[in-house]
């Protein structure tokens, strides 16, 4: 018997189909009733909110000028927040029904988190005459050096695991250090799997105990204990998340594919109050299950999948409004022959079928259904009809032919009157962009994300600064060469230093000495890194007003733990081709799209390091379902765990992993030859030697799908 249905209203949005338009929509028809509801409308990022909310309003000022109105003072209440956002407003709301503080400083932030690791570290390591944690110190050390990863700091080392403990929350803790307890109860294959290391096991209790010293002295929870337990909330006692529903009357979820198992938990007390207060969709989710590429970070989209099925409304977007009609018809049958392809490659690689079944069976779930071909709107009259190419490159000197089809390429789209900034090209990693750069080392490439760090004159400056007064030779040198006035830089660090030492809480008086050093750099040839600069001082004014008292050693280990990392997205510079990941490229469009190195593996899956999975109570080893059967919030938690296809306990566990893999290798290549408006352009290597099935293995050897393409007059496939 099937499940009754649910009063929700479900949109699958293939790319290009205008999704984020529809939702606008749907938010400005809800606000424009009477009386007007309170709307929630949940995204992932604050950039995407804050998009979202400008579409709305722009929206509403078209179709309703006085509902604009009514939004912008406030009088209908519109929320467009990120789940993270949605989680701190819900434990503040809980925190005095659970007796915890509500202090604004209650919550962490990253910049405290470090800080906090550097306290806790300092803590531990005056405890090293303490017999159990000498021990497990020194075997730490011995694996630091085996494994040549880092150099021999014991306070480097003993740090990443606590910024691990800081980030990964109380539940997560507590939940390895009792299974240590068990640890011995289960056989090689389990231990293996559950990374239940000896010499982390010594360290966990010294490591919980000094968190939880520091949690009761200082009366703060971390993000990650504060998602924990609103979590707990809505798991265990969700009346008391259904009572603060009532602040919205509608919601909606945006990009719903990419949302986690713990985020569909802490969501569904409110999904559960809305969905029985009326028998209208007062729900709203929109997704596109093809472009789920996130699930490293616990990104699932079978629970969108699992609410199409159950929803009274649903709704699909098949009409591309971003493509040209030819790319839209090569991607309606390039995944349906690619699945074809893949199902007869399985079918004679008899090995290993299990998993490959069932990740064949997933993807055909996305790929096969109705809601998957899309319809092409018409160009607009005397404008370029658009073009697929696909060049299968030589074995002989595949690099060499990649660099003068890519010059080709360039020049074709250039007589088209299609701008650099207009063509981008697309990677799968970021060791792809070093290459590319090196084929085409005349053209204008612009790598569209940086880290802070890659900027040489903020990087030499943090480096005096730690290096002051005593400078090293090297620092000196490229202060020398790059400033032209190495006594006057070096007066301006004595400067900054004194500044920050001195100051106390004047955090302008601090921020107008790093002010002062970025004035210099714009006088040299390196005042084309103002962008970098202007970005940093940026983020320094918004940390030093939360952290005032920060001084030279704290911004130090802010720079080193978290600033220099810190991505500075490059705005579209003219004349210049954008260079990007896939994965960046995501919501973004371009004239034109070049993949120049499509060359991943298809069915293929290596479980390399120990990550969180969630796993079912049931598949679990006896000892470890019978520890946590009495306490079923930890068995809802994922486990650290690691698994291969040999291991014959963890069959399952694997599948569903190699399925998610194989996922995501062909959501990549969708979400890159869905960008374009009006060319695609893929270079595609030479098909490996072994039996690997790559992308170029299906170029090379699915010749039907090839032949369609060469009687076809749009494409190109050479």
């Amino acid at each position: 018997m099937s499940a009754p249905k649910q009063p929700l209203r479900i949109i699958l949005a293939s790319a290009g189909s205008g999704k984020t338009q529809r939702l606008a929509e749907l938010v400005v028809q809800e606000v424009s009733s009477s009386p007007p509801p309170s709307v929630l409308a949940i995204t992932f990022t604050r950039n995407a909110a804050g998009e979202l909310r400008q579409r709305i309003l722009a929206l509403a000022a078209q179709k309703n000028p006085p509902i604009l109105k009514q939004l912008l003072l406030g009088e209908i209440p519109l929320y467009t927040s990120t789940i993270d956002a949605l989680v701190r407003e819900w434990y503040t709301l809980l925190a005095p029904l659970l007796g915890l503080s509500t202090y604004a400083n209650l919550i962490v932030e990253d910049e405290e988190t470090i800080e906090v690791s550097y306290r806790l570290t300092a803590e531990l390591l005056a405890q090293v005459r303490q017999p159990t944690f000498l021990q497990a110190l020194r075997q730490q050390l011995r694996n630091e050096v085996q494994q040549k990863a880092y150099r021999l700091a014991p306070d480097r080392f003993l740090r990443r695991h606590v910024l691990a403990f800081l980030r990964h929350g109380f539940l997560r803790n507590r939940l390895k250090a009792q299974l240590a307890t068990c640890r011995a109860q289960l056989n090689e294959e389990w231990q293996k799997a559950l990374h239940l290391d000896p010499t982390e096991e010594k360290l966990l209790p010294h490591l919980e105990n000094a968190l939880q010293a520091y949690r009761q002295q200082a009366q703060r929870l971390f993000l990650a204990d504060v998602n924990d337990l609103v979590w707990l909330v809505a798991h265990h006692l969700p009346e008391l998340l259904a009572e603060h529903a009532a602040l919205y009357q509608r919601l909606f979820i945006d990009e719903a594919q990419d949302t986690s198992p713990q985020q569909w938990g802490i969501l569904k007390p409110l999904i559960d109050e809305l969905t029985s207060q009326s028998s209208t969709p007062w729900v709203t989710l929109i997704g596109d299950p093809k472009q789920s590429i996130y699930a490293w970070r616990g990104a699932d989209y079978h629970t969108l999948l699992n609410f199409w099925q159950q929803a009274t409304q649903q709704e699909v977007l098949d009409q591309n409004y971003r493509s040209r009609p030819k790319i839209v018809s090569f991607n309606n049958c390039l995944y349906t022959y690619l699945l074809c392809f893949l199902e007869q490659k399985s079918q004679k690689q008899s090995s290993a079928s299990d998993h490959r079944k069932y990740a064949l069976q997933e993807l055909a779930n996305l790929y096969k259904s109705d809601w998957v071909v899309q319809k092409a709107s018409s160009p607009p009259a005397g404008s370029w009809t658009g073009k697929v190419e696909v060049w299968l490159l030589s074995p002989s000197d595949p690099d060499a032919e990649r660099a003068d089809h890519l010059k080709r390429i360039l020049g074709e789209v250039a007589a088209q009157g299609i701008a650099p900034e207009e063509t981008a090209f697309l990677v799968r990693a970021n060791d792809d962009i070093e290459r590319l750069l090196a084929l085409l080392p005349g053209q204008p490439l612009q790598i569209r994300e940086k880290p802070l760090g890659s900027c040489a004159s903020l990087a030499a400056t943090w480096q005096a600064l730690a290096e002051f007064p005593q400078l090293s030779p090297v620092t000196q040198h490229f202060l020398k060469v790059e400033t032209g006035c190495l006594p006057c830089f070096i007066q301006q660090i004595e400067e900054l230093s004194e500044t920050l030492q001195s100051a106390g809480v004047d955090a302008l008086a601090k921020w107008q000495a790093w002010e002062k050093l970025a004035a210099i750099w714009q006088t040299t040839p390196r005042k084309a890194e103002t962008l970098y600069w202007d970005f940093f001082l940026s983020r320094l004014y918004e940390l030093l007003h939360e952290h005032a008292h920060y001084d030279a050693q704290a911004l130090l280990r802010w720079w080193e733990e978290k600033g220099r990392y810190i991505p500075v997205e490059m705005p579209p510079q003219p004349g210049y081709y954008p260079v990007l990941t896939i994965h960046k490229a995501k919501g973004l469009a371009w004239r034109a799209v070049i993949l120049p190195f499509v060359n991943w593996s298809l069915l293929e899956a290596r479980w390399h390091s120990p990550h969180w999975t969630r796993v079912e109570l049931q598949p679990l080893p006896e000892p470890v379902q019978d520890l946590l059967e009495g306490q079923r919030p930890l068995s809802e938690l994922p486990l650290k765990i690691t698994a291969n296809a040999k291991d014959s306990s963890l069959k399952a566990l694997y599948s569903r992993y190699f399925a998610q893999t194989v996922v995501e290798n062909v959501n990549l290549h969708y979400v890159a030859t869905t960008r374009p408006r009006e060319g695609l352009y893929l270079l595609v290597d030479p098909p490996p030697k072994n039996n690997r099935i790559t992308w170029a293995s299906f170029w090379a050897e699915k010749w039907e799908f090839l032949q369609h393409l060469k009687a076809s007059t749009p494409y190109a496939v050479r």
